[in-house]
C-alpha cells in the first residue's frame, strides 16, 4: 500500500443509522408519548419498552406461540416499542385484568419524545433541531448517533428533556479497535457447507465497480455488498448501513469467527463505518473505494488490522449445513 494513502473511502460510509430493530424502534417511539400497552382496539396490542412475547402473552392470557404465529414473528426476542401486535380472539384474551393488575393503557408516564422525525433529502441535524426547538445534542444522545451524518428515510426520536437521559441509556459509546484474532487465519469454509455457499455467493461480485450507495452488479459500496449477499438469508430486511448491520448482528467473540460472519472497521468516522464479509484464511471480501471495486483483503493489512472493531453474525450458517 502506498505511503500516505488515506483510509478507504469505501469505509466513508456517510450513512450512520440505527440497526433494523432500532430503526423500527425509533419509528415506534412516538407511541411512548401516548397511551402504552393495549391499544384502543381490543384485538391489538402496542409493544412497550421491556416487553417480551411471553410477558405479553401472560398479561393477555394468550400463549406466546399463538401470538408469534398470528403476527408472523420468527424471532420473539426482537419485539420493538411501538410495534402493533394482533391478538387472536379467544376466551383467555377476553378475560378482564386481575384486581392486582392495572390496564396497560392506564400506565401512561411522562412523554419521552415530542415527535419522530423522518429524515428527508437536504435535512441536517441542526435544521431538525431548530425545527423542533431542541438542542442538537439531545437528538444525538437520544438516538445513539456516532457521528453527525444522517440519511433520508432514517427516523430520529425528538426527545423531551426527560427523554434524553432515558433514551440515551439504550445506546453505548462507539466501539474501540481490538486485536484481530489469530483464529481468523486458521478458519476456512468446507466445500458443500452453508458457509461455503455464502462465500461463493460473495465471490460472484469480485470486480464489481465501487459505487457509493450502490447495491447492484452495476456498482456497490461496502454495505450494499452485504445487503446483496445476505438478502436471501434475511427475509424482510431491506438495505441497511454498516452501522445498522453492526447493531443488528449478534455479537461474536473474535476468537469464534467463522466464514460468513461480517467484520467491521472504523475509518474516517467513529464507529463501524466499514463492513466486509469474512471468507476464511484471514481474508475478507468488501467493496473498496481505494481499489475501486469489490476485492479481497487480508485482516493483517495494516490499514484494517489497526481499525478492526469486531465480528457480528447475521445468519447462523452452522444450522444450515
Amino acid at each position: 500500500r502506498r505511503r500516505g494513502q488515506r483510509p478507504d473511502a469505501a469505509m466513508r460510509h456517510r450513512l450512520p443509522a440505527l440497526p433494523a430493530a432500532l430503526a423500527i424502534l425509533l419509528g415506534g417511539l412516538l407511541a411512548l408519548s401516548g397511551p402504552a400497552g393495549a391499544s384502543s382496539r381490543a384485538q391489538t396490542y402496542v409493544v412497550r419498552p421491556g416487553d417480551t412475547l411471553w410477558a405479553i402473552g401472560a398479561r393477555l392470557g394468550v400463549p406466546a406461540n399463538t401470538l408469534a404465529r398470528a403476527n408472523g414473528i420468527s424471532d420473539p426476542e426482537r419485539l420493538v416499542p411501538g410495534q402493533v401486535l394482533r391478538v387472536p380472539a379467544g376466551p383467555a384474551s377476553r378475560r378482564p385484568p386481575s384486581s392486582g393488575t392495572r390496564p396497560a393503557a392506564a400506565s401512561r408516564g411522562p412523554a419521552l419524545v415530542v415527535a419522530v422525525h423522518r429524515v428527508r433529502w437536504g435535512d441536517t441535524l441542526l435544521a431538525i433541531a431548530r425545527r423542533y426547538r431542541v438542542p442538537v445534542e439531545w437528538i444525538v444522545r437520544a438516538n445513539g448517533l456516532w457521528s453527525d451524518r444522517i440519511h433520508p428515510g432514517q427516523r430520529l426520536a425528538i426527545p423531551t428533556r426527560r427523554g434524553v437521559e432515558v433514551l440515551a441509556r439504550r445506546h453505548g459509546p462507539p466501539p474501540r479497535p481490538i486485536p484481530v484474532p489469530p483464529a481468523a487465519f486458521a478458519r476456512s469454509a468446507a466445500a458443500g457447507t452453508a458457509a461455503w455457499d455464502l462465500v461463493q455467493r460473495a465471490r460472484r461480485y469480485l470486480g464489481v465497480p465501487y459505487r457509493w450507495g450502490g447495491e447492484s452488479p452495476a456498482g456497490m459500496d461496502c454495505s450494499g455488498l452485504v445487503h446483496r449477499v445476505f438478502a436471501p438469508y434475511l427475509s424482510g430486511v431491506g438495505r441497511l448501513t454498516s452501522y445498522d448491520y453492526f447493531r443488528l448482528g449478534r455479537p461474536v467473540r473474535p476468537e469464534a469467527i467463522l466464514p460468513g460472519d461480517v467484520v467491521f472497521f472504523t475509518t474516517d468516522e467513529p464507529g463501524p463505518s466499514h463492513v466486509g464479509i469474512f471468507i476464511g484464511a484471514g481474508l475478507f471480501i468488501h467493496a473498496s473505494s481505494a481499489a475501486g471495486e469489490v476485492t479481497v483483503t487480508s485482516l493483517d493489512d495494516p490499514l484494517y488490522r489497526e481499525r478492526f472493531l469486531g465480528v457480528r453474525r447475521l445468519v447462523d450458517l452452522s444450522a444450515r449445513n
